[in-house]
């Protein structure tokens, strides 16, 4: 049996809010905002790579505040301990703080099973649960069947992954399950695949888009990983999905970004290339022209997850061609 109760950490999430009330002035506008829109459960290894969950976590909270329980495995402890606390910010120009709750769960893998039981008794009623698996590996672990019981959406991300294959093939099964599930290689496209439909737009391009024959993906890491596989397999499927696929390695650096995509037939040739670090130059036959990806966080991809908590169907379909 874990050693930490639900009953207890709502306890202390209430003790959390008594404290934010008598820090406030009586006399003072604004006060606090209570805000909650889902239940968002975080399942990451702590020993995996160095990273600020709590940081994205309060990131997306300003545009889906939530509760947020983020459970965190490292070692093979057989014990679950646990906190609970507050995550504020004052919108600007706004007198009011705004203020999301927050579970740390630690534990090791031994226990990671018994943890389901106590994230029954902390979901907030009524809301979607939505969660995120930060490292993959964790899917693979004993009891992640139970979490997945919990959740209406999953997302999760099969880039960088060593068995990144397997990954793509266990969010297949999600899907075709009929549980909403996303891979954040998926949203990692997002850019790309706007760009090659504003260009289809033109109604010159428009007109020879049924010419194009071949479809390369240019990839930085010596295979192609997911994000070229999925933007190859859209595009295709975009352009009737006769054309043919080619994947090939630009470059040494094992970034898994991809680096170039260009598109082929008789009186057609359209490049999009990386140049340099958040820019791609744009060819298409004799005009050129240079646009800016910006940057992407993980807080950004999420973001773009959160605002679709059904099933993507796009992605289904992509999915099911590879």
């Amino acid at each position: 049996m874990p050693e930490v109760q639900a009953e207890k950490l709502l306890g202390e999430l209430a003790q959390v809010w008594a404290g934010l009330g008598k820090q406030q002035d009586p006399d003072a506008a604004g006060g606090v905002l209570r805000a909650c829109a889902m239940t968002l459960l975080v399942l990451v290894e702590e020993d995996s790579e160095p990273v600020d969950i709590s940081g994205t976590v309060g990131d997306i909270m300003q545009d889906y505040p939530s509760r947020a329980v983020v459970v965190r495995v490292g070692g093979e402890a057989a014990g679950i301990d646990a906190a609970a606390s507050a995550f504020c910010w004052k919108p600007f120009g706004r007198r009011q703080q705004i203020c999301c709750e927050q579970i740390d769960i630690r534990t090791g893998r031994a226990a990671l099973a018994g943890v389901p039981s106590v994230l029954r008794g902390l979901m907030v009623p009524n809301l979607p649960v939505v969660l995120w698996v930060r490292s993959p590996a964790l899917m693979n672990a004993e009891g992640f069947p139970e979490f997945l019981e919990l959740a209406d959406k999953v997302i999760a991300e099969s880039r960088g992954e060593k068995d990144w294959r397997r990954q793509m093939m266990q969010i297949g099964a999600l899907l075709h399950s009929g549980k909403a599930a996303a891979d954040l290689a998926w949203t990692r496209i997002t850019r790309w695949r706007e760009l090659v439909a504003q260009l289809f737009e033109d109604a010159s391009l428009a007109e020879a888009a049924e010419k194009v024959r071949t479809i390369t993906v240019s990839h930085s890491s010596p295979e192609p990983g997911p994000a070229s596989l999925y933007l190859g397999a859209w595009v295709r499927l975009c352009l009737g999905g006769t054309a043919e696929i080619r994947y090939r390695q630009a470059g040494r650096k094992v970034t898994w970004q991809i680096q170039e995509l260009r598109l082929e037939g008789p009186g057609i040739e359209v490049r999009i290339q990386r140049t340099a670090q958040g820019v791609v130059e744009v060819r298409t036959n004799s005009l050129s022209t240079c646009i800016i990806f910006r940057q992407l966080r993980e807080a950004d991809l999420l973001r773009e997850e959160l605002a679709i908590l059904g099933p993507d169907p796009v992605f289904q379909k992509v999915l099911r061609s590879l």
